[in-house]
């Protein structure tokens, strides 16, 4: 191996900082190096870092504890918090340039890996997009596809990504009650992403979603999402192409795989998407500007009964490139009595889906509120389905599914908003059947952002105060829907008796050849609701006031001077991280170097292969 090399972690993927964890190995010795203000690298006088040396198997293996602290500097807890390895090549300078990787340092949970063997009653469908990249910033792609005709479960999915992994924003499988008005042709690509398009009517409940910086993700053993007769039969895959490169010509293949066991498990699993409705504005030049989504423990109670408890054990966070950090709060009668999920160093794109430590348990009464707290730059962000838009979403795991439920979010009014920032009545136009579009809130005839843009950049602290405490204290509206329509108007029509228990497009019959799919009649569906449709309701709810007081468990460890080099006394039943470089003799080739990460928890050790 070539010397000199370093390794080590950042919170964030934004080059070498004060806050970076850096050990720096030369041929004789190795330091924990600390990076001041003005660019110097000294050593550090107090590091909870050790090394030893196995020369048998040619490793060098770097331990420390996975929570601990010094009185000279704070180190980073190790869970599963969105992290940068970093690491330099053999034989640079410390200050030379760094390579990093992101990702996860523990992953909870040990479900069993999905796979398509046949004898194991496994079976994989592959759903993807063929595309033809245009020199458009952003691009979607759909198709109408048929799901799988067996009783099955599916108790995993992978990425699809040939060609697009430069340009792919995520792929995602939208569940349908019936065959999606409009002149749609099965298995054949059509250009979406317009939120106001037919088939999202009836197409609207999340399958499967895989982001950018996701690679593939399992079930835990005791769950999987049902799919076959009795189920949706058919489902629109979306795929998103960001491309600000203005790149074309590239012919790419992209979506999903599922994999599906017929030995059903024993817990129906769902997906839902929490956190706020994408119709707000970010004012700019915010430093740090905390929007709040909220999952309404009415929506759960609507269609759930007494004795009903979400059991969530997987989380995806999704927002786009001003979210700095996120959270997702358990709040019962307006205290916040667990983080059920904390994103701090929150990176676009690294997207994977996590295992929850522990099952998070839900009571019906709960209120679940995503926190997104963002650092806008030279203009106020929409909230929208672009890079260059804002959204404020996680993607949650659980069981027993809520089988009308796929989107839980609220939203404060535009009218609200609008006066709170000094309008008149007659000021402005809000247009709700307009969800999604640059001109669903319109300023003198003038799309909002493009006005505000134009007019108001000047804001003052107090004024961006105040906005931010009234979109967080406003009444809300709701956006609690899936394929069905929204959940109070489902709830509404079975207690007159007016729809079965048995949703439209889940009724075991057999399914329609592809050519038969105009002879496909579901049972009718209720009607949209005014001018929100049939996705949104009138209906409003007080905001949850609550504070973000969990705190974050202290490290029980306090090294108050040691030297890196030195290996720390044993101490009994904490976990550790250990760091792992393989050596390759005569190597210059830093692709040649191959790093482990191994998580050790007591005596569990999981490991993690990057690189």
């Amino acid at each position: 191996m070539e010397f000199p090399f370093g390794i080590g972690i950042n919170r964030r993927d934004d080059g070498i900082t004060k806050e970076s964890e850096l050990l720096w190995f030369t041929k004789d010795d190795f330091n924990q190096k600390m990076f001041s203000e003005n660019g110097d690298f000294t050593n550090s006088k107090a590091s909870v870092w050790s090394l030893n040396e196995t020369s048998e198997s040619k490793l060098l293996i770097i331990e420390r504890p996975v929570c601990a602290s010094t009185s000279e500097f704070e180190y980073v807890t190790i869970d599963s918090k969105t992290l940068t390895l970093v690491w330099s090549p053999p034989g640079a300078d410390l200050s030379g340039n760094w390579k990093s990787k992101l990702l996860h340092f523990q992953e909870f949970g040990n479900p069993p890996k999905a796979g398509c063997e046949a004898e194991n009653g496994e079976f994989c469908e592959e759903y993807t997009v063929k595309a033809n990249l245009t020199a458009e910033r952003t691009q979607y792609w759909c198709k109408l596809v048929e799901l799988p005709k067996e009783k099955s479960q599916m108790v995993g999915f992978e990425l699809i990504a040939q060609k697009s992994e430069k340009y792919l924003h995520h792929a995602l499988l939208y569940g349908c009650s019936g065959i999606p008005d409009g002149d749609l042709d099965f298995n054949e690509e059509f250009v979406c992403g317009d939120y106001t398009m037919m088939h999202l009517m009836k197409c609207f409940h999340a399958v499967a979603i895989a982001a950018v910086g996701s690679t593939s993700f399992d079930y835990p053993a005791e769950a999987g999402f049902p799919l076959g007769p009795g189920e949706m039969q058919f489902a629109i895959l979306e795929v998103h192409y960001d491309n600000p490169f203005g790149d074309s010509g590239v012919e790419m293949n992209s979506g999903l795989k599922l994999k599906m066991t017929k030995n059903l498990r024993e817990n129906e699993a769902g997906h839902i998407s929490v956190g706020a409705t994408w119709m707000f504005y970010l004012p700019p030049n915010a430093a740090s500007f905390n929007l709040r989504g909220t999952c309404p423990h009415q929506c759960i109670e609507a269609l759930t009964d007494e004795d009903y408890e979400m059991n969530i054990f997987a989380h995806s966070s999704h927002s786009h490139a001003y979210a700095k950090s996120m959270t997702l709060s358990q709040v019962r009668d307006g205290e916040e009595i667990s983080r059920v999920v904390d994103e701090p160093f929150y990176n676009r794109m690294y997207q994977e889906y996590k295992h929850t430590e522990n099952i998070v348990k839900i009571a019906r009464s709960d209120d679940l509120i995503v926190t997104c707290d963002y650092s806008t730059k030279n203009s106020w962000v929409r909230g929208g389905l672009t890079q260059e838009d804002e959204m404020c979403y996680m993607f949650l795991l659980y069981y027993p599914r809520i089988k009308e439920l796929s989107f839980c979010t609220d939203m404060a009014m535009f009218e609200g908003a609008m006066e709170n920032l000094g309008f008149e009545e007659n000021d402005f136009v809000s247009t709700y059947s307009r969800i999604g579009h640059p001109d669903e809130l319109k300023i003198d005839g003038v799309n909002a952002q493009p006005w505000l843009n134009e007019n108001m950049m000047n804001m003052t602290n107090e004024q961006v105060a105040s906005y931010e405490k009234y979109l967080q204290e406003a009444e809300k509206n709701p956006f609690c829907t899936g394929s069905y329509g929204n959940v109070f108007s489902i709830a509404e029509h079975r207690e007159n008796g007016e729809i079965p228990d048995v949703m439209p497009g889940s009724i075991a019959e057999p399914i329609a050849e592809p050519n038969l799919l105009d002879d496909y009649e579901p049972f009718p569906e209720p009607e949209p609701e005014g001018e929100h449709g049939g996705h949104m309701t009138d209906k409003m709810f007080p905001a949850v006031d609550f504070d973000l007081i969990f705190e974050e468990k202290t490290c029980p460890i306090n090294f108050e001077s040691t030297t890196a080099a030195q290996t720390q006394p044993e101490i009994p039943y904490i976990e550790k991280n250990t760091v792992e470089q393989t050596e390759k003799d005569n190597s210059t080739d830093s692709s040649e170097m191959k790093i482990k990460s191994q998580t050790l928890l007591v005596f569990l050790p999981f490991f993690m292969y990057f690189l």
